[in-house]
């Protein structure tokens, strides 16, 4: 560690600089300019030489390209403001004038000079500084102009009494040098967002599993923070997922069903991260749809830059794969489906038109005929490959080879598996891991079939439903189905102890979640298209490396959250204050829930919706496209699922009846209930979610400011209104039109 005296005060961890301008040079009132352990003196040089000089006297400092600068003072060395100007190759910032200390007291602050907003967040890389005479101390403040340029200054108190000869110094700290930094705190430099596909919340033995142990996934639920009230926005992995990425609610993004696309113009959380200069990838799946007669509207091409991440959901994309590649007599289902990992298992010698069917998902039989793992009947077989070249580790792999080569930049990291989703068929040794003796128990009553709902009981008869009421179908499945979860645990013991030996345990937030669940026969439902909790249900499971969250390890949260809950989250541990994207963002970060600053989040409901207008069941109840949708809310007590098409209600009571088997719908005893739920959609209903334009603090400013542009409404003599609003139409003269 280095460490150089500065006038009476010993500065750690910093490389000062002086600098001359007016051909004054000030080099001398800085002693020991040395670099710190680990600066390479090439770096020195350039990073020196870029686009820095100072303004003494003023108190200005113009940046141009640079990673980090200090500004330190005498008299009042935290006085600053910041306006844009051009120097030398790129935009710059000018320090001057306007006091940010509210930085510390509130944690987050906001300059503002003319119509340009900078926020301030606090610190990534503290830097400690020793004998101060009060704190606060040097903290980094992130700082993200409109162009999308990232820069950090570390201001001092005023309080803090640095003795210097000199008005402003600057220092540079390498992301090589970090490492060896004794003082820094562990903030979450990174996020890895890992979503596994159809994966019930009851399935992790942190949730309760009795039988289905995963020690990996439980280990960091006990280094980070478990909800146990997770919910998404649709029981439907391509809406789900668009919620998810966008932090907004399914009929505000408009991708309403799988292979309807997500429309140009919605942002991601790859849009948001990297505006706060954290690259955002994928890794994965994402049932995604692009929008391609949006993108040609607009002239976007998908191999462009912009094109691509459109295109792509807003990630860059590092291997993009949905899991599916099943062919049918019109062809496949997903023409990019699985193209890179079939790549991989022909290289491992797994030779057929397509090795993702045939070897990764079926069996074999003495024969070497392939037994599909489409036809339930072998869900119980192994499938006919290796376990490690297999979905899940071959995912692992690629994920760890994505981390590895991001080196010290900021990302964020979509690590997206496919399973426990179906096929339903997994390799040994898990393929028979489990029996009868190992399930939980199915949850469904007769009475749930006697008088269905319309729409419930038009669902109990699609073809996966009546397969799932067979035990003899729902025990072959569920042997697959735990197998392949205990695989992901696995895995996910690899991806940990590999963070762990690499150090990025201690740099990244981690979160664990999925799409959605499965109802594997519970309610005589299978797959995962209403509202049971076997459905809308999901673990959540988030590791904060940061100090912040040492007070919530281990711990479980009860407060209702949402997937959309995610994007702001993340915004909010990259810098941005999600406060400023409430006109975009409708869900709630998660940050003072892990840090213990509350316990809940502001919100009575959860809500989750489902289109079914593309359906087989819509025309068979003879519904318009407009009327096959469902909607649903619920708080801590009840959950109410409203139909389109004129059908009634249905209503839970989630306190009496857990396992949901009692409809209350047509209860007249409960219609209170139902009118004041209902009254909640409506009012959720009509919130301005396509208002994403303008932020709502410019639509607070505008009620208090008078127009300034002439317009005069109401005004019935020069004395009505302040005499600087009218200036441009009094005292004038012209000559009439006629003498003109």
């Amino acid at each position: 560690m280095c460490g150089h005296a500065v006038g009476h005060t010993r500065i750690c961890q910093m490389f000062v600089f002086a600098h001359q301008r007016g051909g004054r040079d000030f080099s001398n009132h800085i002693s020991a300019v040395q670099p710190p352990i680990g600066c390479p003196k090439k770096r020195q040089v350039r990073i020196c030489i870029k686009g820095w000089r100072a303004g003494l006297g003023t108190g200005e400092i113009a940046v141009g390209d640079l990673a980090a600068l200090v500004a330190m003072g005498g008299t009042a060395p935290s006085r600053y403001a910041l306006r844009h100007d051009q120097l030398l190759d790129g935009l710059v910032f000018v320090a001057k004038g306007t006091a940010v200390t509210d930085v510390w007291s509130a944690g987050r602050y906001v300059v503002k000079s003319g119509h340009i907003r900078y926020a301030i967040r606090p610190p990534i890389m503290p830097v400690a500084i020793s004998r101060v005479v009060t704190p606060p101390f040097f903290q980094a403040t992130s700082i993200r102009s409109l162009y999308r340029r990232t820069f950090i200054i570390y201001p001092i108190s005023s309080a803090t009494r640095l003795v210097l000869p000199v008005t402003l110094g600057f220092y540079f700290v390498p992301p090589n040098t970090i490492a060896n930094l004794g003082h820094l705190m562990a903030k979450p430099k990174n996020i890895l967002f890992i979503m596994f596909d159809q994966l019930r919340w009851d399935y992790l033995s942190c949730y309760g599993h009795p039988h289905l142990h995963t020690p990996n996934i439980d280990r960091l639920a006990a280094k980070g923070v478990r909800f146990n009230k997770a919910y998404i926005q649709s029981p439907l992995c391509g809406p789900s997922r668009m919620s998810t990425y966008t932090g907004r609610y399914v009929h505000s993004h408009g991708a309403s069903s799988n292979n309807v696309p997500l429309k140009v113009g919605e942002r991601t959380m790859g849009d948001y991260l990297r505006d706060a200069g954290m690259g955002c990838w994928l890794v994965g799946k994402t049932h995604m749809t692009a929008d391609a007669e949006g993108m040609a509207r607009l002239g976007l091409e998908p191999d462009s830059v912009i094109g691509a991440r459109v295109s792509e959901c807003g990630f860059d994309i590092f291997e993009r794969d949905d899991g599916m590649r099943p062919e049918g007599p019109d062809g496949f289902y997903d023409d990019s489906g699985a193209l890179k990992y079939n790549a991989y298992l022909r290289s491992k010698g797994y030779h057929s038109d397509n090795p993702w069917h045939d070897y990764a998902n079926s069996a074999n039989d003495a024969d070497n005929n392939v037994l599909s793992g489409w036809f339930l009947k072998n869900s119980d077989l192994p499938a006919n490959i290796a376990e490690e070249d297999s979905e899940t580790p071959y995912l692992t792999r690629r994920g760890m080879d994505f981390i590895t080569a991001q080196g010290d930049a900021p990302w964020c990291c979509h690590l997206s598996y496919i399973k426990p989703h179906w096929p339903y068929i997994v390799p040994a040794p898990y393929h028979d891991m489990f029996g009868p003796e190992h399930f939980l128990r199915v949850v469904r009553s007769e009475a749930e079939r006697e008088d269905p709902h319309p729409v419930y009981g038009g669902m109990m008869k699609a073809p996966v439903c009546t397969a799932f009421s067979r035990d003899d179908v729902r025990d072959k499945v569920l042997r697959a189905y735990m197998g392949l979860i205990k695989q992901c645990d696995d895995q996910m013991g690899v991806l940990f102890d590999w963070l762990e030996e690499t150090g990025r345990m201690k740099d990244t937030m981690i979160v664990v979640t999925s799409d959605h669940g499965d109802y594997l026969g519970d309610h005589w439902l299978g797959e995962k298209t209403f509202f049971h909790d076997a459905a809308i249900k999901v673990p959540l499971i988030v590791y904060d490396p940061s100090p912040e969250a040492d007070k919530t390890r281990g711990t479980t949260s009860y407060a209702l959250v949402q997937s959309i809950d995610l994007v702001p989250t993340f915004t909010d541990v990259a810098g941005v204050d999600p406060s400023k994207l409430d006109h975009v963002l409708e869900g709630k970060s998660l940050l003072p829930l892990l840090h213990g600053k509350a316990e809940t989040v502001a919100r009575n409901y959860v809500f989750c919706e489902f289109d079914y207008s593309m359906r087989p069941l819509a025309h068979a109840l003879d519904l318009d496209t407009t009327e096959a949708r469902i909607f649903m809310v619920s708080d801590d007590r009840w959950k109410l699922i409203q139909f389109g098409g004129g059908f009634r209600s249905m209503l839970f009571d989630l306190a009496k009846d857990p396992q949901e088997l009692t409809d209350l719908g047509d209860s007249a005893a409960h219609q209170e209930v139902i009118s004041q739920l209902t009254a909640v959609l409506d009012d959720w209903a009509r919130r301005p979610s396509q208002r994403t334009t303008m932020t709502t603090d410019t639509l607070m400013a505008s009620r208090h400011k008078a127009s300034t542009k002439g317009v005069l409404l109401g005004a019935v003599d020069e004395g009505d209104m302040p005499a600087e609003l009218s200036v441009k139409y009094r005292g004038k003269k012209v000559p009439k039109w006629q003498d003109r």
